[in-house]
């Protein structure tokens, strides 16, 4: 267990605004806490600025509602809600899934209950979290199927894998040191749309590759472009280049890299103003950390990608890096080949499927 890593203690910001998500979104108390309804973004600012004490530090409702837009994009990195920045909504996301244990739930009841009712609005267009129709079906063993002990010991080795900053080494819980149980892991973390992610240093859990198509395909948790240019940057100086230059080898994890100076981002087109605020948010969301000096290095949230992750931002880089080049026509007629496969093997939506 001293060799877990966990993330670190969520502020009383972040707990606020979490709060006020789950009194928009968990708006029957009797029903599952997951998935639930969609809120409004500024239905859950009005929550939170009532929450909120008078002589809190950004106390002014300018302040606090700034802090609160932040909050909101931490959560939406640590998949606790779902942040659609487009229509300015948010669901609950997949990690709320872990409340639904009875003495969770129930905790969650007495916090929720708190809250002002004001923001059950008119907003009507209710949307519920959908899985894609055709996923594999985990073939672990469910929880109903497990004993006291033994589901005691997967439900604590999914907390962890959920919530480390850094690998959990499968001696540090016996639900990942044996393969029955880890199938058991496997199996819950499946039925939340995630999947165990396995390296040489231990697990971590991430989002399955179909549950992440869809969110990017509606829109959400989807980085912001400034965000997304500032982490490209990052990525080209501290991987990318390294690599093509045999600095690192290209079987290394995802987080072994070549720390950037931040004054070599703002060598680039983009407003030295937006760099910094994007790197503050990248931060924050575990995306991106200071290494030694405070140069820039990839943060942990990078570790829970899957291989088709990894794989699908690489070729992003190719691309971006040389896109007339040998290697970037390369990757656009691989996808093109993958993209006609799917379309064979994948049968028409049902009128059903496609009115969640």
């Amino acid at each position: 267990m001293d060799s877990v890593r966990s993330a670190r203690p969520a502020q009383p910001r972040l707990l606020r605004t979490l709060a006020a998500c789950l009194r928009c979104c968990w708006t029957d108390p009797n029903a599952p806490i997951y998935p639930a309804e969609l809120a409004s973004v500024d239905d859950v600012l009005a929550t939170v600025n009532f929450l909120r004490a008078p002589n809190e530090t950004g106390g002014t409702n300018v302040g606090g509602t700034r802090h609160a837009r932040g909050a909101l994009t931490t959560l939406d990195f640590a998949g606790l809600i779902v942040l659609n920045q487009a229509e300015q909504t948010i669901m609950l996301g997949p990690v709320v899934a872990a409340l639904a244990r009875p003495r969770g739930v129930s905790s969650t009841r007495s916090l929720v209950a708190s809250a002002p009712a004001a923001c059950r609005t008119s907003h009507q267009n209710q949307r519920r979290f959908r899985r894609v129709q055709m996923r594999s079906p985990s073939r672990g063993p469910g929880l109903a199927d497990l004993d006291t002990s033994a589901r005691a010991d997967v439900l604590v080795a999914v907390r962890a894998v959920e919530e480390a900053e850094l690998p959990v080494p499968r001696t540090a819980f016996r639900a990942l040191g044996d393969a029955a149980l880890r199938a058991a892991v496997e199996r819950v973390l499946d039925d939340s749309g995630r999947v165990l992610l396995e390296s040489a240093q231990g697990f971590l859990s991430g989002y399955a590759e179909d549950v992440r198509e869809a969110l990017a395909n509606d829109g959400l948790g989807v980085l912001p472009p400034e965000d997304r240019a500032v982490l490209c940057l990052v990525l080209l100086h501290t991987v990318a280049i390294p690599r093509a230059r045999g600095v690192i080898a290209r079987e290394a994890a995802w987080t072994v890299a070549e720390a950037v100076d931040p004054r070599t981002l703002f060598d680039s087109k983009l407003p030295d103003s937006l760099i910094r605020a994007a790197v503050r948010r990248l931060r924050d969301a575990g995306i991106l950390r200071y290494g030694a000096n405070r140069w820039i290095v990839p943060g942990p949230q990078l570790s829970r990608l899957t291989p088709a992750a990894i794989e699908w931002i690489f070729e992003e880089l190719i691309v971006l890096a040389e896109p007339e080049g040998l290697l970037a026509e390369s990757v656009r007629r691989r996808r093109s080949a993958r993209r006609e496969s799917a379309n064979i093997e994948s049968p028409p939506a049902s009128a059903e499927g496609d009115n969640p």
